[in-house]
């Protein structure tokens, strides 16, 4: 449930900085609407290999709606593995906070993208929610309650937001 809900977020998310998004603006703005860590910084921990492997088995299973872009394969053949490997859209240097990888916008088209919590929702939460719906159209889970449960205690998706199912449908 977790991965094939929180990949569309990291897909957009991707999108997002290919487009020119700034990588902590885009973080930060996502911490600030609820969720508990930032989807660049989330995938930097996931390993950026790790997730290409989700994206490639999820577009395999499901479609193409989980293809991801080129950029994270760019990433992942230059040795940008995230946080085992102290680079990948953050560098990671020992104790010290991760600093935005100023390589990275090199890969996508870096056209600028503001970021507030309209582009947040519209962008990142509801590729989320429209999977949710899915989930529920195809009785992957029971009930609502059940995708809510898995969505917050899962994947961090703020419980004042009622969860994932709760939100989708509002």
């Amino acid at each position: 449930i977790v991965n094939r809900v929180l990949f569309p977020y990291l897909r957009a998310a991707l999108a997002l900085v290919d487009a020119g998004a700034d990588i902590a603006g885009l973080d930060t703005a996502v911490r600030r609407w609820g969720m508990p860590t930032g989807p660049c910084a989330l995938l930097d921990e996931i390993g950026l290999d790790v997730s290409l492997s989700i994206f490639q088995s999820l577009t395999a299973a499901l479609g193409e709606r989980y293809r991801v872009s080129a950029a994270i394969e760019s990433a992942v053949e230059r040795g940008w593995l995230g946080r085992k490997s102290g680079c990948g859209l953050y560098v990671h240097s020992g104790e010290a906070r991760p600093e935005v990888n100023p390589e990275w916008p090199r890969l996508g088209a870096a056209r600028g993208v503001s970021i507030d919590e309209r582009l947040v929702e519209e962008r990142l939460i509801q590729p989320m929610a429209e999977e949710a719906g899915l989930f529920l159209a195809e009785e992957v889970v029971e009930t609502a309650d059940a995708l809510d449960l898995a969505s917050v205690l899962g994947m961090g998706f703020p419980a004042f937001r009622g969860g994932l199912a709760t939100y989708a449908m509002n």
